[in-house]
């Protein structure tokens, strides 16, 4: 952590250091580090690694669940965040971090703490990411002024297998196997690939553990190897990775033939079409391009839609796993 996140690290203990200004924003996509930030920087204070100023502070979480458990008005609502807030102010050591810090200010006691947030014996890091930042917190321009923004940038893959390679013992011993440096790569090159809907480091986290669940309850085995990563990535996503077997060769050289099967003629998309597909599985096209985009132009009834169809089926193994979006509708 304090490597990958080194400097929000770095500028999160320079701003809570100073006189003014001294409460911060951290900003980041859900599962890009933004907690991993603010561990690395409380371990620094745990270990009187920060500057003289932050030694003998205390960083606390608040976790605003239990804050508005049973809440019944408003007014119930102030007087407990004024009552945290007081005893926080009084205590002139604590750094309060506010996790899901837009949902602090939709409470509709924002009003009641800006007075604290200016207070040199009260300091908060508060923990957001972009779509709330943008439509809750920003139209906030007295609050806006209070904190100083740091954002968190998604790890790239190097600094991920860094992450990876820092916790998978504790995986590991878990679960009662072991895991190879090569399934450590396959699974940040995977995750990359096929799980585009979270962020590094977050993705290869989950993949790497579900990996070694998949390999010491279905497989049996001892070792986490490539092909086992694999092996979770074709059960995921129904797309065929890794090795290819005897009998996969074969379905991709007699491609054309059994899409032929379903669609008469088109000798010309069929090919181009399976020639992608070929290329995909063989791994020879470009990781940052699509399997392939194509336009089918022609006239209603000659196979467009049908060619999707049995593309979907043959290669992916259902009508189900095709996304098909009518314009028309």
């Amino acid at each position: 952590k304090l490597v990958v996140y080194q400097k929000p690290i770095e500028a999160i203990e320079r701003i809570l250091a100073r006189a003014e200004e001294n409460n911060t924003l951290v900003i980041g996509q859900p599962g890009a580090g933004k907690k991993e930030a603010i561990s690395g920087f409380v371990y620094l204070v745990a270990h009187g690694k920060v500057l003289p100023v932050l030694e003998r502070k205390r960083v606390i979480e608040l976790n605003l669940n239990s804050l508005l458990a049973g809440v019944q008005s408003l007014g119930d609502l102030r007087e407990r965040v004024l009552r945290v807030f007081n005893e926080t102010e009084k205590a002139g050591n604590i750094i309060l971090v506010i996790d899901n810090f837009h949902n602090f200010v939709l409470s509709n006691v924002l009003d009641a703490v800006l007075p604290y947030l200016s207070s040199r014996n009260f300091q908060v890091i508060g923990l957001t990411d972009y779509e709330n930042y943008h439509k809750y917190i920003e139209p906030q321009s007295a609050l806006l002024k209070l904190f100083e923004k740091i954002e968190i940038p998604e790890p790239n893959q190097s600094q991920t297998l860094f992450v990876l390679e820092n916790i998978v013992s504790f995986i590991e011993k878990r679960a009662g196997v072991l895991v190879t440096y090569q399934a450590l790569k396959e699974i940040i090159d995977s995750a990359e690939l096929y799980i585009q809907d979270t962020p590094f480091p977050e993705k290869a986290i989950d993949l790497l553990d579900e990996a070694v669940v998949y390999t010491a309850t279905k497989t049996k085995d001892k070792i986490v190897l490539p092909d086992h990563v694999h092996q979770l990535i074709s059960l995921k996503t129904g797309i065929p990775t890794g090795k290819i077997s005897e009998e996969a060769k074969k379905e991709l050289v007699d491609l054309e033939e059994k899409i032929h099967q379903v669609i008469i003629n088109q000798e010309e998309a069929v090919k181009a079409v399976a020639a992608a597909l070929r290329r995909a599985r063989t791994g020879l096209k470009e990781k940052t391009r699509p399997i392939g985009a194509f336009l089918f132009l022609g006239p209603t009834g000659v196979g467009k839609t049908s060619l999707a169809r049995a593309l979907s089926e043959i290669y992916f193994g259902s009508e189900e796993r095709m996304i098909r979006l009518d314009m028309t509708e």
